[in-house]
């Protein structure tokens, strides 16, 4: 399973000239998964979360795992049984 491809920090305010280039870097990557989240991207899962959470959204590829019926976006809402724990969106 791929990682999303991170998008790089442009603009903005500079980081001090006292910070190192390994945080300048963290941060970077960190705005990069922050972006990817409000930017409203998802990586395609081939398998169910280990830990799913009330409220949780995924997007199944359908074919490795299928939550129900077939790929798309799922929502978790916590229930007893395998097949009625995630309802497609």
């Amino acid at each position: 399973m791929a990682a999303p491809e991170l998008r790089r920090r442009t603009g903005g305010t500079p980081f001090p000239s006292d910070a190192t280039g390994a945080l300048r870097r963290e941060l970077d990557d960190l705005w990069s998964v922050l972006a990817l989240i409000v930017d409203g991207e998802r990586e395609v899962l081939h398998r169910e979360p280990a830990r799913p959470t009330l409220g949780m959204q995924v997007v199944a590829d359908g074919t490795d795992w299928d939550p129900g019926s077939g790929d798309g976006t799922y929502a978790y809402e916590g229930s007893s049984t395998a097949s009625a724990a995630w309802a497609k969106l």
